[in-house]
Parts: C-alpha cells; sequence; structure tokens
C-alpha cells in the first residue's frame, strides 16, 4: 500500500496525528465486535479491513507492535442446552474483554477469529438440519436472559439437547435460537 493509498484509507488529512487516528479505528472496530453476533462470512470480511487498516497505518510510519498473542480457549461443550449456554456466554466474556487489552489491530485479528471459532462451536450443539430455517434471522441473537428462561422452561418439557428439540412447540426461544444456530451452521458451509 502506497503512502498516499494509506491516506486515504484512514482518511488521513495533514492536521491528523497518526497515532490518534489508528487508535480511533481501533476503538470503532471493538465496539463493532463486541456488539455485533459473529457471522462468519461477515467477520472474515471485517478481518480483511483490519489487515488493511494495519497496512495502513504501517505504510504512513506507524509502529508494528509484534507480541504474540496467546489466545487459548475449550472449543468443546455440553451436550445439555444450559450447560453449553453458560459455557458460551463466559467464554466469550473472556474473548471480548481481550478485544479492549489489544493495542494493534494484528493483534485483534486472533481475537476476533477466535470468536468466530468459538461461536461456531456452540452453534454445533445446537444444529440440527430438519430444522426449517427459513426466514431465520442469523444475525438477531436473543436476549440471554430470555433465552436463558426458555432453556429453564424447556427443562421442564423435558428437553435437554437438540436431540429432544422436537418436543417443544413451534415459536418457543429454544427452538428459534436451534433454528437460528442451525442456519449460521448452514451459511458457514458456504
Amino acid at each position: 500500500m502506497t503512502v498516499s493509498e494509506a491516506k486515504i484509507f484512514l482518511s488521513l488529512s495533514d492536521e491528523d496525528v497518526l497515532d490518534y487516528v489508528y487508535e480511533q479505528k481501533l476503538f470503532e472496530w471493538r465496539n463493532f465486535f463486541v456488539n455485533r453476533f459473529p457471522i462468519p462470512s461477515l467477520f472474515r470480511s471485517k478481518i480483511e479491513q483490519l489487515e488493511k487498516l494495519e497496512e495502513a497505518y504501517l505504510a504512513l510510519g506507524g509502529t508494528s507492535n509484534d507480541l504474540a498473542l496467546e489466545i487459548s480457549f475449550e472449543k468443546e461443550f455440553s451436550n445439555n442446552f444450559k450447560e453449553t449456554f453458560h459455557q458460551f456466554q463466559e467464554r466469550r466474556a473472556h474473548l471480548k474483554s481481550l478485544l479492549f487489552s489489544v493495542v494493534s489491530a494484528s493483534e485483534m485479528i486472533p481475537v476476533v477469529q477466535s470468536l468466530n471459532e468459538l461461536t461456531l462451536s456452540y452453534a454445533a450443539i445446537w444444529n440440527n438440519e430438519n430444522l426449517d430455517t427459513t426466514g431465520v434471522v442469523m444475525s438477531k441473537e436473543s436476549d440471554p436472559m430470555d433465552l436463558l428462561e426458555a432453556i429453564n422452561d424447556a427443562e421442564k418439557a423435558g428437553v435437554h439437547n437438540i436431540s429432544q428439540i422436537d418436543k417443544l412447540p413451534q415459536g418457543h426461544l429454544v427452538l428459534n435460537e436451534a433454528k437460528r444456530l442451525s442456519l449460521l451452521i448452514e451459511k458457514s458451509k458456504k
């Protein structure tokens, strides 16, 4: 990337301070990733934008932070909806907190990739290829407290995992969540 391309990419004027503009862009990306449900295709395209951000910053004389960020998290989940829900919320909160500790786009990328991986592992527990996903909005995540309440309700009806999902009535939030996450798995294979 040339210096002029980098200035255009960052919308950098002669009066702007490079580090300030870079920090502002990182702040915007942090907010994006913290507040959006990970859709693999969307997050992959945003990772490409982060790579360009880092490239533009370095082309303009920014300094590289080559610290290797070690990210580890358990990718396996319980088959029980409630346990899986709690495991996912805890692991996702940890990864989101890491987003606020990174100081460069190159450090942010592995965290975002991990959020994506975590979400796909979580979705796999809910996946049922037989569910009708017509009209399902993949990016519209249920309120966690509402979902937990629905999981408790489903447990009272004897539904603890995806193999028992057919016991729930249409419109039940747990069934809707299974449809949404099944669609996520389906779309991620494309």
